[in-house]
């Protein structure tokens, strides 16, 4: 895969991840959760520009960077869940809100780990490493106020219901 193409599809997991992030933050009248959020939806942002950052690297010097062996499964799914959530009429209450964004914290993680480790180029396969490492220290964080609130931590993410309308709700697969 190109490498360009692979840094397109991290910045808008980090990208999104922030836009829900903020929308979590002001859907909230929970001031310990809103601020949670805001805190982890600016992480997600700076990740997005640390990526910005690398393609124009990239760009720059592209002889230098080679093409990487990835398989970018489970992201489209995951966008399309963050999409989903973002057009949703109704917002999640802050439980479903935390358990989500856990299992985003999850699948994050494991996709930057992941690819670190098949990219050739040490710069690019480095900055995949550190935000994995920042995503476990999210779901560290995230893990902490769930215990707080009394969720439980056996998350089953199948289990979010994402609320269309009042009388109309779809899960979340």
């Amino acid at each position: 895969m190109d490498i360009l193409k692979f840094l397109k599809a991290v910045e808008s997991l980090e990208g999104d991840l922030a836009n829900l992030y903020g929308k979590f933050s002001r859907d909230f009248d929970d001031a310990e959760v809103s601020d949670m959020f805001r805190k982890l939806s600016q992480d997600e942002e700076s990740h997005r520009e640390i990526v910005v950052f690398e393609k124009k690297l990239v760009l720059r010097n592209r002889g230098e960077f080679k093409d990487v062996e990835v398989d970018l499964a489970g992201l489209p799914e995951m966008l399309a869940k963050i999409d989903e959530i973002m057009k949703a009429t109704q917002s999640l209450s802050s439980d479903q809100a935390i358990i989500f964004a856990v299992d985003c914290e999850k699948s994050a993680a494991e996709i930057h780990f992941k690819k670190a480790i098949t990219i050739a180029n040490p710069q690019i396969a480095g900055l995949m490493k550190n935000l994995g490492q920042k995503d476990k220290e999210h779901l560290s964080f995230l893990s902490k106020i769930a215990k707080q609130r009394g969720i439980p931590h056996e998350f089953i993410p199948e289990q979010i219901i994402v609320p269309r309308t009042r009388k109309d709700s779809k899960r979340i697969k």
